[in-house]
């Protein structure tokens, strides 16, 4: 018998809380360009919040992943899983994540929004 449930998984680890309603896609647009993104859409409003969190994971100088949070409502994680193979980051400290989630995060983000990294405990859904 097939599984027609919807499956979960925990979304472990330390990191930042992201909606479409806090990010600049005006921003998120030019430096992507800047970086040759290669799934940059066509135009600043044309950009998904999936493709802005999967460019930071890429430029970014530490593991970070990106995931949904269990609604509808275009929210997302941006975090450093809690089960790393910290034997090849073992620079990796809190205070450390807490500045480049911090500095990635303010390339595209709305002005004058602040953000705080914190530990993140949650289900994501599983397509």
């Amino acid at each position: 018998m097939a599984n027609t449930g919807i499956e979960y998984w925990p979304i472990l680890g330390y990191g930042i809380c992201v909606s479409e309603k806090i990010i600049n896609h005006e921003k998120a647009f030019e430096l992507m360009s800047k970086h040759d993104y290669k799934d940059l859409a066509e135009t600043p409003k044309e950009l998904l919040l999936e493709d802005i969190l999967q460019f930071l994971c890429e430029i970014s100088p530490i593991p970070l992943y990106w995931s949904t949070v269990n609604s509808c409502d275009n929210t997302a994680y941006l975090y450093v899983p809690a089960v790393l193979p910290w034997d090849d980051y073992p620079k990796i400290t809190k205070e450390k994540a807490d500045e480049i989630l911090t500095k990635l995060a303010s390339n595209v983000l709305v002005k004058d929004c602040k953000i705080k990294p914190c530990e993140i405990e949650d289900v994501g859904p599983s397509y």
